[in-house]
């Protein structure tokens, strides 16, 4: 969970999840070229911590009305498909 300065517009906590290759998924997917290489990510804005639920510091004004927001980038089919 990581808290950013960065971007004033939207909430300063994230979750940040990755899923990272193992050997077993190199056999299994020609495009993944190393261990460790990222198959997917996921970045959520958080208002409370996921272990206890208490719930994170945030500034006056610091939580939108469309809180909540996500992303999720799939790379496990990056280079390209075959049709």
């Amino acid at each position: 969970m990581t808290h950013s300065k960065l971007l004033r517009e939207r909430p300063p906590w994230h979750l940040e999840i990755q899923r990272e290759a193992t050997e077993s998924d190199l056999e299994e997917n020609h495009q993944l070229e190393a261990v460790g290489d990222t198959i997917w990510s996921t970045v959520l804005e958080v208002s409370h911590c996921p272990y206890c639920g208490q719930g994170l510091p945030l500034l006056p004004g610091e939580r939108p009305a469309d809180f909540g927001r996500f992303t999720h980038i799939d790379t496990s089919g990056w280079l390209s498909r075959r049709v």
